[in-house]
């Protein structure tokens, strides 16, 4: 199966997730809303996937040693 052979999801959004969607596909110089909204999607499991396993995810309790300096 090829990426053009993928179902497409379509969404109905509200004026306000227009907007947004808007601002997104400005910043980002994108193309249309739904490059926007797969953008955001795509943003957002790369946050969650790096949360899960990545540099930000402590597994065990993270303690500073104290360090004493003689005068």
């Amino acid at each position: 199966m090829s990426y053009l052979d993928m179902p497409q999801a379509h969404f109905d959004y509200n004026d306000d997730e227009l907007a947004a969607l808007e601002r997104v596909r400005a910043s980002q110089g994108l193309g249309s809303l739904d490059h926007a909204a797969e953008w955001l999607v795509t943003a957002r499991l790369r946050r969650v996937a790096m949360k899960l396993c990545g540099r930000n995810r402590a597994l065990y309790p993270v303690t500073t040693p104290i360090t004493r300096t003689e005068s």
